[in-house]
């Protein structure tokens, strides 16, 4: 079977390219219309709170319902595209997705903005790659598959249609193309394998009905006994109908598409560890190991608050347990929580705590959960300073503590530098609503007598969190400034390893969605191309990565 037409289904995708009811399909200008308005208002707030304070389930309902009976808008269809995607995650963009290109083909010529606005047109769609991309993870789920590859093959439909109707502009969609490009990837090789597993069972199948039907052709039909060498031949060919199967089985360990399965194999091999006893070493790392290993990327998230929720009814339970002295209730309770909560740190410590005071026999598991924190934190040191969606920190300060005293948070705690306290400290307080407090405290790291390297690290550390927080207005100059320091100091010989940190944030900050309105075209693509080059000098791999 071909994966790349592995059926997906969303009945919402025919609204796209269904007419609007009456005599116009592409429906009226619906932007005059008070359901525009009111959707309108709500996508401000994304500007002026960021993403987290939208209603985005109003959003979907709201686009939707003018893409269905108002009129066909670009704009709406973007803003349900995104929506969908916050909310329903790759399933959710690919309905989208689906949605958009059935407007582009059927469409294009009547729906707005009108066909002679291309720069509009390209601005929108560019905007809908700037926000979809950071949403797509690393890693894709079985059960979305086929909507990996129905969003794949939905952007690319949509990158022909617009390449062929656009006359003077192009759209830039390679960022969301190489984000889902590795997601469909995966889900072909996933169908592949599967498909592969049903071939190899319908053949044992079918050579076992073959061998029986030839043993019971080789019965001789007299009562007489047959004698051992009559029954040799049977014998023989049984195994020789199955060897070919044998091949793959001996071929399995090395495929490594099955070692996607492996985290849920340690997962329960941890639990049943645990239940067997609750002091062996073994089953917590091996908790954390399985829960990490899916971890590739840090969160979407909107200046450290994430959408992530925070175990709530789950912690009552826990605290419950211990109040009540179940103390190895309690410790499967929070083993289980590794799994499904993998950023609520607090658990970890729990456990420490617990096992502290279940004697010395329970030591090296208390060591084997303080010290696996490095485990993750050496990797994403970020996830410390973030927060659950209600602005619950992933991290409490006990926790934070606890860890640093293990040697946690990737040999940089949040307490051991003060720099690094002062930006986890500012993206606390973005992440509880509390985002120009945050500003004026990381202005306060540049303000005084302060000069050389400590002014450039902490430069650096401001121009990386104003674009962690979307703030992408300030970034700009503030990483033009830090580019003309690199140049004027010679600071690519002395300090090559800062260099490129500047170069990627000011990639980063060139590609932003935003940064077309607020640096002139030409100097952007000449600053681009110089930070190309820097990169090019100094770390070949990044800019190969960046650049492709």
């Amino acid at each position: 079977m071909s994966q790349a037409t592995h059926p997906f289904f969303d009945p919402r995708m025919a609204i796209g390219a269904a007419p609007v009811p009456g005599d116009r399909p592409a429906g009226a200008d619906p932007r005059g219309g008070a359901e525009f308005e009111e959707l309108e208002t709500e996508m401000r707030r994304m500007e002026t709170d960021g993403p987290l304070a939208v209603n985005w389930r109003q959003v979907i309902a709201l686009s939707s319902g003018i893409v269905e009976t108002r009129g066909k808008d670009l704009l709406v269809g973007a803003w349900l595209t995104y929506g969908l995607a916050r909310e329903e995650k790759l399933h959710g963009l690919a309905v989208g997705l689906g949605i958009l290109k059935g407007m582009v083909a059927e469409h294009w010529e009547q729906m707005q903005p009108p066909a002679a606005r291309e720069r509009a047109r390209v601005g929108i769609l560019e905007w809908l790659v700037g926000r979809a991309t950071p949403l797509c993870e690393s890693d894709v789920q079985e059960s979305d598959w086929a909507a990996a590859i129905c969003a794949y093959d939905a952007l690319s439909e949509i990158d022909t249609l617009t390449s062929e109707r656009l006359t003077k502009e192009q759209v830039a969609y390679g960022d969301l193309m190489r984000a889902l490009r590795p997601l469909r990837d995966t889900a072909r090789r996933g169908l592949e394998e599967q498909a592969q597993q049903r071939a190899r069972a319908e053949a044992e199948a079918k050579a076992q009905e073959e061998s029986a039907a030839q043993a019971a052709a080789a019965k001789p039909e007299s009562t007489i006994p047959a004698t051992p060498a009559a029954l040799a031949p049977p014998a023989v060919a049984a195994p020789s109908a199955v060897a070919p199967v044998a091949v793959p089985a001996a071929a399995a360990p090395i495929d490594l598409a099955s070692i996607d399965q492996l985290p849920e194999t340690l997962r329960i091999l941890s639990s049943a560890l645990l239940a067997r006893d609750a002091a062996d070493p073994r089953a917590y790392l091996l908790s954390r190991i399985a829960s990490w290993w899916r971890i590739r990327q840090l969160p979407p998230h909107d200046g450290g608050r994430t959408g992530a929720m925070p175990p709530v009814e789950e912690m009552a339970s826990v605290a419950a347990l211990r109040q009540a002295g179940q103390n190895v209730e309690a410790l499967r309770a929070l083993n289980d929580l590794v799994w499904t909560a993998p950023f609520w740190f607090e658990g970890h410590r729990l456990t420490a705590e617990i096992l502290a005071t279940l004697g010395p026999a329970h030591a090296d598991a208390q060591a084997t959960v303080a010290g696996a924190m490095n485990l993750l934190f050496r990797r994403f040191p970020a996830l410390l300073g973030f927060s659950f969606s209600d602005g619950k920190p992933f991290a409490d300060p006990a926790t934070r503590d606890w860890i640093a005293e293990n040697g946690g948070g990737g040999g940089t705690t949040a307490t051991s530098d003060p720099l690094d306290r002062v930006v986890a400290e500012a993206r606390a307080l973005v992440a509880g609503g509390k985002a120009p407090d945050a500003i004026e405290m990381l202005a306060g790291l540049t303000r005084g007598e302060i000069g050389g390297r400590a002014r450039l690290l902490r430069q650096i550390a401001q121009a990386r969190f104003c674009l962690d927080v979307g703030l992408i207005a300030p970034a700009l100059p503030l990483l033009d400034h830090l580019e003309a320091m690199l140049t004027s100091h010679d600071l690519e010989a002395w300090e090559p390893a800062l260099a490129v940190q500047v170069a990627e944030l000011r990639f980063r900050a060139l590609t932003h969605a935003d940064a077309p309105r607020l640096v002139v075209e030409e100097r952007r693509r000449n600053a681009l191309e110089e930070t190309r080059l820097r990169l090019v000098r100094l770390d070949l791999a990044t800019a190969a990565r960046l650049f492709r």
